[in-house]
């Protein structure tokens, strides 16, 4: 595919699947916003990019935070110009059944691996619409329809990612946004390790 021209937001781009990702759009011609709240690696993985002559540009972002959210898109619009892909790829995977997860556990899980994406496509999709159409990926996880033992927390929000996929590409799809989930198996990453 040819991504010359356009811009993408890679969440989790520092390592991964995020960066990954980043890699493949780069290589396609993309200006990529790098997106990752561990400003350090980040700023390693964009020294990385612009060396070989890719476009890039590290944005250090708590995903999970409404106002980090909105700031980072505005500062890919400034920077770029627009926005027409958004890829979220940041994620953690946290352990514990019903009763041994903590309350804040519970709720880190959720707002990094879910609200995350509503926040994206919050302050994502009216830049889109901007642009006459765009798309939005979300990495879920087989573990959505089919949780091992131990993960109730990563579990329950990679599902809920399937919901909120569903109900954006409903919402967006007279705006020519297309909203889709990837369901990936065990990926040998870092936070697989």
């Amino acid at each position: 595919m040819d991504f010359v021209g356009k811009v993408v937001i890679v969440t989790g781009a520092a390592k991964g699947m995020g960066f990954g990702a980043a890699v493949k759009f780069a290589n396609e011609g993309a200006s990529v916003a790098l997106v990752d709240n561990d400003a350090a690696i980040l700023s390693t993985v964009e020294k990385n990019f612009l060396s070989s002559g890719k476009k890039v540009k590290a944005f250090p972002t708590d995903v999970s935070n409404a106002k980090d959210v909105e700031k980072m898109v505005a500062g890919v619009v400034a920077e770029f110009g627009a926005l027409d892909v958004i890829a979220n790829c940041a994620g953690i995977q946290t352990y514990g059944d019903a009763v041994e997860t903590t309350e804040e556990i519970w709720d880190k899980t959720l707002d990094v691996n879910v609200k995350s994406m509503f926040l994206t496509a919050k302050y994502g999709v009216p830049h889109m619409r901007k642009r006459g159409g765009g798309a939005i990926v979300n990495i879920s996880s087989v573990q959505s329809i089919g949780a091992q033992k131990q993960v109730v927390a990563y579990s329950t929000s990679k599902g809920a990612i399937n919901a909120l996929t569903r109900a954006m590409a409903m919402d967006f799809a007279v705006d020519k946004i297309r909203v889709n989930s990837v369901l990936p198996g065990s990926v040998d990453t870092p936070l697989l390790r």
